[in-house]
């Protein structure tokens, strides 16, 4: 198995769900829960590895390869990804709906009282 290139390589934007399965996929220890929605699906794993070879993280593995060496490519490539991608805030994205800590969401008040 071996790096594949994709438009996720070429520096175009993912959407925010692919990037955290990457970012999961890049810290993940053995016996974590799969993340959502791929936690419901009847081969997580192998719904994970399918996703990250379209998005260009992963080649396809071989069809005698371990889990273990999956796992172990698939982290390995995850995390050279994301150093090469750090994340980029764009206008409407997840932070601006939540807010961030000291600061509330949409640009309220802090106090949540108007003024």
């Amino acid at each position: 198995m071996t790096g594949a290139s994709s438009s996720a390589d070429a520096g175009e934007r993912i959407a925010l769900s692919d990037r955290l399965l990457v970012e999961w996929v890049a810290t993940a220890k053995p016996g974590d829960p799969f993340p959502e929605p791929w936690s419901h699906s009847h081969a997580p794993l192998r719904s994970i590895v399918r996703q990250l070879v379209g998005l260009g993280i992963i080649a396809q593995p071989a069809a005698d390869a371990s889990v273990a060496e999956i796992a172990r490519v698939s982290t390995a490539a995850a995390k050279l990804w994301l150093d090469a991608h750090p994340p980029q805030q764009r206008p409407g994205e997840w932070r601006d709906i939540i807010g961030r800590p000291g600061r509330p969401a949409n640009g309220g008040p802090a106090s949540g009282r108007s003024t």
